[in-house]
C-alpha cells in the first residue's frame, strides 16, 4: 500500500514458513536449518527452511523456504479411517444399533458418529486405548447405544500407509537439497496430527542422525 496512507503491506505466507518464522521468533537456534512437518487441516505439507544470511527489503525473514512438498491426505483422513474401524467392530457386535444407517454418510447417525470418531482420535494420542458408547438408529426404532473400544495399535495400524508417506515425502525434500545426512537441523511438528504418537516413531526411524532434542 502507499506510504501515504501510513499503512503496512500484509503478505500472508503458507502455514509451514509462517510456523518456522515463528519459531525463529523464539527460538535460540534460528542459524539452523528447519524441516517443517505440518500434517494436519486437510493436507500434508513439508517445506525446508534455511538461514536467511543475505536479509533484504524484499526478503526480511529469517530463513528462505526450499523444495516445498505435500500430500492430500490427514484432516478427516484419520477420522473417518477411525469411524471404519468402530463400524467394523459394530458390524460384528451391533446390538440394536442399525449399523446400515450408521454407514451412511449422508444420515445424522453418520456426522455425530464422525464426532466420536475424532473424539476417540485425540483420546489414543495420550492412552492406549478409547472405550466409548456409540449412539444411532436402532433397528427396533428409536435410539440405541453400543459400546465399542478401539486400541492405539488398531488405530496406527490402519494409518499406518499414509504416516509413512508423509514420513517419505519429508525425506525427499532433503534428498532433493542434498540434505539428507546433515546433521545440524531441527524438525518441527505443526498440526494436530502429529500429536499421534506413530507420527514421532516414524521420523525417528527416518531421520536416525536428528537428535531427539531437536524433533
Amino acid at each position: 500500500l502507499s506510504k501515504a496512507t501510513n499503512r503496512k503491506e500484509i503478505v500472508l505466507l503458507p502455514e509451514p514458513i509462517a510456523a518456522a518464522i515463528a519459531y525463529a521468533r523464539y527460538s535460540r537456534t534460528s542459524n539452523r536449518k528447519v524441516l517443517v512437518f505440518d500434517l494436519g487441516a486437510g493436507t500434508f505439507d513439508t517445506v525446508l527452511l534455511v538461514p536467511n544470511k543475505k536479509k533484504t527489503k524484499d526478503n526480511p525473514y529469517e530463513y528462505i523456504p526450499k523444495y516445498p512438498d505435500g500430500l492430500a491426505i490427514a484432516g478427516d483422513y484419520f477420522d473417518i479411517k477411525m469411524l471404519e474401524i468402530i463400524i467394523q467392530k459394530l458390524r460384528k457386535n451391533p446390538g440394536e444399533l442399525d449399523v446400515d444407517k450408521l454407514s451412511n454418510n449422508k444420515s445424522l447417525d453418520y456426522r455425530r458418529l464422525l464426532d466420536t470418531s475424532r473424539e476417540a482420535k485425540e483420546k489414543l494420542s495420550v492412552s492406549n486405548t478409547f472405550s466409548g458408547w456409540i449412539e444411532g438408529t436402532s433397528i427396533k426404532g428409536g435410539s440405541s447405544l453400543q459400546k465399542v473400544s478401539v486400541t492405539r495399535d488398531e488405530f496406527e495400524s490402519a494409518i499406518r500407509p499414509a504416516l509413512t508417506q508423509s514420513v517419505e515425502c519429508a525425506y525427499n525434500v532433503l534428498v532433493q537439497a542434498n540434505q539428507q545426512n546433515y546433521r545440524d537441523i531441527d524438525i518441527l511438528l505443526v498440526g494436530g496430527s502429529t500429536y499421534i504418537p506413530l507420527v514421532r516413531s516414524l521420523i525417528k526411524e527416518k531421520f536416525k542422525y536428528v537428535a531427539e532434542k531437536n524433533i
